[in-house]
């Protein structure tokens, strides 16, 4: 039995460590191994994707040439610089491009990457390759990904379909809004915009079903109301309108919101009616709608939301008023008045746009507008105390900001603070 210094060592004890020092050694060198083959492996991929990035740029600037290198086409990598260059070229740079595509198979090599390779990494790159250059002959093959497993190849595969336009795609893409997490309903909403008024159409007839008896689920329906409302074809209002009487609130809040950008001036009055909905976030939506259209004939209306239970309410209707003809002296009267709520509300959105600033700076300069007169009047006036405290809607956010009672004037904190800001700009 070894002895060290007096201390006797157990046998078992030495053999235990001098076994550890030499697995120790043995996987330095494993690992230095690993290190040095990968660093020699990223420097030839380096040196075959510089060749490749070359080779390409000189099929880009003089065209294919007859006798082309096709031991490329079988390389990932290869794939990805041509597919670098297909996302950036245009013209007949493109064309030669595709001819090269063309002439090696690539989407068919790729759509037999996406169906059968073991490799998800390999899989999902193929699907955003194929999402770059989609044609109308591997429809099939994206609407089939649809139904994939993993997410970011249903999002490629969209983008696809999108880019050639598939009309076969639209219903699994309106459906998929409903039953698909909501990040990937929220990527594919974006991919049926991008359809523009091609899928029009197809969505106008998903809404028309729920007119016609069928059963529609109205988070499908309120779906595709807002598709058709960011798309903004006009062809899409007179179906939109119908559904601002839905006893959903859901799809009537879509459809007030979709008709800003999609309606036409037989929209006003329905939204003039919906001002009036029993749900605030109808009220809200409507009011945004009507800034779309600047019509006077909304400007009464619209400002007596200035004195609604619930604060969005309130603040889209001071902003929608900032657009519409007539607005602006609403908004004074708003502050000349003697509802705290509503003058809080149009002091806030005129300040957010500048308007009490322009006027003060006007002011300095003696060359002010009877109206902006009229507003810096209105501006200093006292805050009115308010009659009553209004309790929120029974459906109304939680942040619902009524005027504080804690200052003698009684004056909200977000009127305190924009006008001190204002105030001492101006001096």
């Amino acid at each position: 039995m070894p002895f060290f210094d007096g201390i006797t060592i157990h046998p078992g004890l030495l053999n235990l460590a001098m076994g550890t020092a030499v697995l120790s050694v043995a996987l330095s060198i494993v690992l230095f191994a690993i290190k040095l083959h990968n660093w020699r492996r990223a420097r030839i991929l380096g040196v075959r994707r510089a060749e490749y990035i070359a080779a390409v740029g000189e099929i880009v600037a003089r065209g294919l040439p007859h006798r082309f290198e096709r031991g490329w086409a079988q390389d990932p990598l290869f794939h990805e610089v041509l597919l670098q260059y297909v996302d950036v070229v245009a013209g007949d740079e493109r064309e030669e491009l595709e001819r090269l595509i063309s002439s090696i198979d690539l989407r068919y090599r790729l759509v037999i990457q996406l169906k059968s390779s073991r490799h998800k990494s390999r899989r999902m790159a193929a699907a955003a390759y194929l999402a770059v250059i989609a044609s109308p002959e591997i429809e099939w093959a994206l609407i089939e990904a649809l139904e994939s497993p993993n997410w970011e190849i249903r999002i490629q595969a969209a983008r696809g379909l999108a880019k050639v336009k598939s009309e076969r795609a639209i219903p699994q893409l309106v459906h998929m809004l409903l039953t698909d997490t909501p990040w990937v309903a929220a990527r594919i909403a974006d991919q049926l915009v991008a359809y523009g008024p091609i899928a029009v159409p197809f969505l106008m007839e998903n809404v028309r079903d729920e007119h016609r008896g069928h059963l529609v689920d109205p988070r499908i329906l309120a779906a595709a109301v807002r598709i058709l409302g960011m798309i903004g074809d006009l062809r899409a209002a007179p179906v939109i309108q119908r559904l601002l009487d839905h006893p959903e609130p859901e799809v009537r809040i879509a459809a007030a919101s979709a008709l800003g950008s999609a309606g036409t001036g037989n929209s006003i009055p329905l939204l003039l009616e919906a001002l009036e909905d029993a749900a605030w976030q109808v009220r809200a939506a409507s009011a945004s709608a009507l800034a779309a259209f600047s019509d006077p004939a909304a400007t009464e209306p619209v400002a007596r939301l200035l004195t609604d239970r619930s604060w969005w309410v309130r603040q889209n209707a001071a902003a929608a008023l900032m657009e519409i003809v007539g607005g602006m002296d609403a908004l004074i009267e708003a502050l000349e008045g003697d509802d705290a709520y509503a003058r809080d509300a149009a002091l806030q959105q005129l300040g957010l746009n500048g308007v009490i600033r322009a006027a003060r700076t006007a002011i300095t300069a003696d060359t002010p507008t009877e109206q902006q007169i009229r507003l810096i009047t209105a501006v200093d006036l006292p805050s009115p105390l308010p009659l009553s405290r209004r309790g929120n809607d029974e459906d109304s956010p939680t942040n619902e900001i009524p005027p504080s009672e804690t200052s003698g004037d009684a004056s909200s904190e977000v009127t305190a603070t924009v006008t001190h800001l204002f105030d001492t700009r101006a001096s």
